[in-house]
């Protein structure tokens, strides 16, 4: 296997002194690769199995300070696969690392004697990051003064768990909405949906409303709702009659 490495300005740098392989690693890089990749080509394809690489970083940072803090952002992951297993060793002086805030918020945080150890899982392309607050000049980067670094970085974590706390409140409560959405059904079918009992009488009986015109009368009962006959029309004149107009 051939490691290599792509910095931040696209730089390439192939660990191989065949210069065929260097040239078809390029050509695979400029075409597949990003910024800030770290990985290894064998020229003879991966056969099926599983394979275990590791990676130590000398990392010099940008850093955002004032006179009180120095503020480190690091990004580690955002474009990735599902990660089952994470674990982060962070080795710092409790007397240089001030604070640490994660992300995700799922992962938990150790402390131990050398400093502390993040472990979680990750969901496809969730971004992966720590950031820390640190005793001025206590490490080495490119450093950008600014005001308020300490209390920026903790109101703009503090705005995340809020956010992360409504998405898992909504999350809970669309899981009870699904899960008692039978019983709301059964409850509204009682309530607005189910037959009214009524008692119906064998025969029914009342007397007839002398208001009430016979072509009416013929067009409801005559069958067929809305269709008038000859029985309406003679009923009609039997009415007139009674009433004397002709």
């Amino acid at each position: 296997m051939i490691p290599y490495i792509v910095d931040y300005c696209r730089h390439i740098y192939i660990f191989s002194d065949s210069i065929l392989i260097r040239k078809r690693l390029t050509d695979l890089i400029h075409e597949y690769g990003v910024r800030n990749e770290v990985g290894f080509y064998n020229p003879c394809k991966y056969s099926a199995g599983t394979y275990t690489t590791g990676y130590e970083f000398e990392i010099y940072p940008p850093i955002e300070a004032d006179n009180k803090v120095y503020h480190i952002d690091l990004k580690l992951a955002d474009e990735h696969l599902y990660y089952k297993n994470v674990k982060i060793n962070v080795v710092a002086d409790n007397k240089i690392l001030q604070n640490l805030f994660v992300y995700p918020s799922t992962f938990k945080v150790h402390k131990t004697f050398f400093g502390y150890v993040i472990e979680g899982s990750s969901p496809k392309n969730e971004p992966i990051r720590i950031e820390m607050l640190l005793k001025p000049y206590s490490v080495a980067g490119f450093v950008k003064y600014t005001d308020n670094v300490e209390e920026n970085t903790i109101s703009a974590y503090n705005s995340y768990m809020r956010t992360e706390n409504i998405i898992k409140e909504a999350k809970y409560l669309l899981t009870a909405i699904i899960l008692l959405f039978p019983l709301i059904a059964y409850l509204t079918y009682l309530r607005f949906g189910k037959e009214k009992p009524y008692t119906v009488p064998e025969y029914l009986s009342y007397v007839p409303n002398k208001s009430r015109k016979p072509w009416i009368v013929n067009l409801i009962f005559n069958g067929e709702v809305g269709k008038f006959d000859e029985n309406g029309f003679y009923a009609t004149l039997l009415d007139l009659h009674n009433r004397g107009y002709i």
